[in-house]
């Protein structure tokens, strides 16, 4: 339906309907592990909605929580932190319920690597009272708790340092190891040695009590580490 809505000849006379359907695609990029197609779909996103005088709209505001996390995925920590901050700002006082909760619930981890438990803490708050006045809020649930798992891994980690808590690091690369692409792949998106990816990805497979990938990534999921769903899980839980 993506596809349809974007190569459709009329499509960019929709111009609302044309900057979502670039976002939504670049978004489900981003879920599959994606990040490179991701940032180039939403760039183009932005790069439309500006052409057309609908940027710095509510329409664009999913745009910058997606390149944020384009920029969360390859550690650039304060590009990221920038850009969610822009796409809250443009929901906030708006009706958009369900896109403010998503956008708050994204900046959290990035807030949470900068250091500021506290302002992370509140913004999860904050996504849940959003939520609590919908009947279903889908997969913003599951994208909810598995936020608040990840900050109470951090606050065990806090207490006891010996603890089987993954480190940021290692959830980062825990996040990649969706896709399809190789360790030696991923070392050069992130910017590491190979070394260091099977370094982690050891220390992933001991704290989670598995022996490869797949396994990894399944047991991730049913605790709730894994940021969001990919498409796929969240069709099937429809």
């Amino acid at each position: 339906m993506l596809s349809a809505a974007i190569h459709d000849p009329e499509a960019q006379r929709r111009l609302h309907g044309y900057v979502t359907a670039l976002v939504t695609e670049a978004l489900i990029a981003l879920d599959d592990g994606r990040p490179d197609d991701g940032e180039r779909g939403v760039r183009r996103a932005l790069q439309y909605a500006e052409a057309v005088g609908v940027g710095g709209q509510q329409t664009t505001a999913l745009a910058y929580v997606a390149l944020g996390r384009a920029h969360f995925a390859a550690r650039r920590i304060t590009a990221a932190r920038t850009e969610f901050e822009r796409g809250v700002a443009l929901l906030c006082g708006g009706i958009m319920g369900a896109q403010l909760a998503y956008a708050l619930l994204w900046t959290v981890p990035v807030v949470q690597a900068s250091g500021d438990g506290a302002l992370a803490l509140a913004l999860v708050e904050e996504a849940e009272s959003l939520l609590a006045s919908f009947d279903d809020a889908g997969i913003l649930t599951a994208l909810l708790r598995s936020v608040r798992r990840r900050l109470e891994l951090a606050r065990r980690r806090r207490r006891d340092p010996h603890s089987n808590a993954l480190t940021n690091a290692e959830l980062a690369l825990l996040s990649r190891l969706r896709s399809a692409k190789s360790q030696r792949e991923i070392a050069r998106e992130q910017s590491v040695s190979i070394n260091t990816v099977k370094s982690h990805c050891s220390a992933i497979y001991r704290k989670l009590g598995v022996r490869c990938r797949e396994d990894a990534v399944v047991r991730a999921t049913e605790r709730g580490l894994l940021l969001g769903l990919p498409l796929s899980a969240a069709m099937s839980a429809m």
